[in-house]
Parts: C-alpha cells; sequence; structure tokens
C-alpha cells in the first residue's frame, strides 16, 4: 500500500480558553491504515453521508444536479447489491442516521431539507416532511422518547418533531438568531443537544428533553463545520475555527466554550463515538484526511491516509474499525483504520 506516514498531533490552546498545557497523547493506541478500496463510481464533487446499520454501513453519495444514490455495504466494506436511487431531486448536502429500524436521510435542496425514510435503508423511501433550512450531520435526534429533526436557517433554529408513524409535528421550540446554515445535533441519556454557528461570529447550544422543552445558551466562539459524539458519560463537540481543529466536551446541559481545545490545524472535522472511544477525522492543510482517538485530555494520535485529495470525506466506525469515506477521482474510497 505504500508508505504510511504517522502524525503524532500536539495540543495548543486558543486564546482566551482555559490553559490545559501539553499533554501526551495516549500510549494505548496506534493507529494505522489496514485496508482500502473504491466501493462506489461516484463523481468527485459529489456530497456524501454514511449511516451505520446492524449489516454494515449505507454510503449515499449526490452529484452534482444528479439524484441521490445510496450503495449497500457489509461490515468490510464490500458492496452488497447495486446503487440504488434514494430520491431523484438534486441535494447540496446530505446526513443520515438510523432511528429505530428507518433510515432517515436528510438532502439539504435550496433553502430545505427533503427528510426521507426507509425502513433499514432498503429502497424506495418515502418523503417524511420538508424542513425549512439545512439540516445537520444526524437529521433525527431521540429525546424524551421524541424523535427530533433540527433545522438551521435565516432566522435561526426550529425542532419538528416526528411520531412513532413518523408524522412530523409543527416545532414546538424555535430559537431566533442571526443566519445559519450548518448545525450539529446528538442525545444522551434521553436528552438532546444542538450546536449552530451564526453569522454574527457566535455558536449557540439548545438542551432538548423533548419536544417542547429546552434551554439555550450561547458561547463566544464561532463553530463552523460542528460536529458532535456521545460517549456513555458526555458528548463531544469538534468544529472549525479559522484554521483550526477545536474540541470541547461535557453534559447535553453543560457543553460549552470554556474548556475549547485546539487540536490541530485543519478544516472539515468528522467525529463517532464506539463507546466511550471517541474516532475524529479531519482534512489538514494539504487536503489529506488525518484519522485518530481522541483522549479524554484532548489529545490526538492519528495517521493520515495516503491516496488523491478528497472533495468530501465522511467517517464510521464499524466492529472498533474506524471507516474514512472519501469522494476522489477514483471513486467513492473507504479506507479502514486499525488500533493494536
Amino acid at each position: 500500500m505504500g508508505e504510511l506516514r504517522m502524525v503524532v498531533l500536539s495540543v495548543s490552546v486558543l486564546a482566551g480558553c482555559t490553559d490545559h498545557g501539553s499533554p501526551t497523547p495516549s500510549e494505548d493506541v496506534q493507529p494505522y491504515v489496514c485496508a482500502s478500496s473504491t466501493v462506489a463510481a461516484v463523481p468527485p464533487s459529489s456530497a456524501i453521508a454514511i449511516a451505520t446499520m446492524p449489516y454494515g454501513e449505507v454510503a449515499l453519495w449526490a452529484p452534482t444536479g444528479g439524484p441521490v444514490m445510496q450503495q449497500r455495504l457489509d461490515q468490510s466494506a464490500v458492496p452488497v447489491g447495486d446503487p440504488e436511487v434514494v430520491w431523484k431531486w438534486p441535494a447540496t448536502s446530505l446526513s443520515a442516521a438510523l432511528i429505530d429500524d428507518t433510515m432517515v436521510v436528510g438532502a439539504v435542496s435550496g433553502d430545505g431539507t427533503y427528510v426521507l425514510g426507509a425502513p433499514l435503508g432498503v429502497a424506495p423511501y418515502r418523503e417524511l416532511t420538508i424542513l425549512n433550512g439545512s439540516s445537520g450531520a444526524s437529521p433525527i435526534v431521540v429525546a424524551g422518547g421524541d424523535r427530533l429533526a433540527p433545522s438551521v436557517s435565516y432566522g435561526g433554529l426550529l425542532l419538528t418533531s416526528f411520531d412513532a408513524s413518523w408524522q412530523p409535528h409543527t416545532s414546538e421550540i424555535s430559537v431566533l438568531t442571526a443566519e445559519s446554515h450548518e448545525l450539529a445535533a446528538t442525545a444522551l441519556d434521553g436528552e438532546a443537544v444542538i450546536a449552530w454557528p451564526t453569522a454574527d461570529d457566535s455558536c449557540y447550544f439548545e438542551s432538548a428533553s423533548d419536544q417542547a422543552t429546552g434551554a439555550t445558551r450561547t458561547g463566544a466562539l464561532a463553530c463552523r463545520s460542528p460536529r458532535f459524539a456521545a460517549t456513555s458519560t458526555d458528548v463531544v463537540l469538534a468544529f472549525e475555527r479559522g484554521y483550526d481543529i477545536v474540541t470541547t466536551r461535557g453534559t447535553p446541559a453543560t457543553i460549552d466554550m470554556a474548556h475549547a481545545t485546539s487540536i490541530a490545524g485543519g478544516h472539515s472535522p468528522r467525529l463517532v463515538a464506539d463507546g466511550d472511544r471517541v474516532w475524529l477525522s479531519y482534512l489538514d492543510a494539504n487536503g489529506q484526511i488525518v484519522v485518530g482517538v481522541l483522549a479524554d485530555d484532548g489529545s490526538l494520535k492519528a495517521t493520515m491516509i495516503p491516496g488523491d485529495e478528497p472533495t468530501s470525506h465522511e467517517l464510521a466506525v464499524t466492529n472498533g474499525v474506524a471507516q474514512a469515506f472519501a469522494a476522489t477521482p477514483a471513486g467513492l474510497v473507504a479506507t479502514s483504520v486499525c488500533t493494536d
């Protein structure tokens, strides 16, 4: 596979944030590339999304001006069957998640998001609703037994909900903020947390215990390209600030910017929890994917994935193995990253 380069990343602290020093990365992990293959023929400019399923993953992509497509993969990222059409309309970004036994896709098109659903991701999909604005990296989160679909637009946050039969209900929570077009959401112990950056360079947090009960707070730093992951005890937020990848963690009700820590130079972070282990990936200054394990002290031990520079990428974890998916000139490439 050619020579692989190991990158050990030091930690710096953002101006105005609490000083944690420069902790040494955890010694019990050593990420390395253990497999790589092209899983689908996709245009390199495609938006992509990955959802983890009981049988492996579903990879979705939306070529410029084309329909939303998907390819089912087994647990080794080997294609199962042929690519399928998910939605005939074009989309500029995608998100996907398995909620109970329903695969939910958020396809952002223009100023709205089509929310689509299919049992276990088996096409055909049906339209569940259209959200005003953009959905986040997870189109649905569950809090207090309610299925919540957050979206942001020119007026801030709206929180639509779905009942047990996937019928949408009008938002009972809305937060008026400056313009926003990206967000992240996750849930822990029945409580959801949503983060979104705004045009006035702020980051808002909304914690919601159900479809009608929430609390809003704001942070002093913008949180561009936010991504959440939830462990058994806390939630972790990764985002970009200028040319840095930054993380912070806490409970859904308390996570804020007080302990935000710069991890490395780069952009487009992706974050996935595998139990209490948190995997982080991002694109470095050269546009290459870096994948690593985030320690509790904020340090990261990572490896760089060689190959063509991707136009977009996503991260998933199956059976303890991280898999970075990238839209490249060669197609949709899946690279597995293992640890000893």
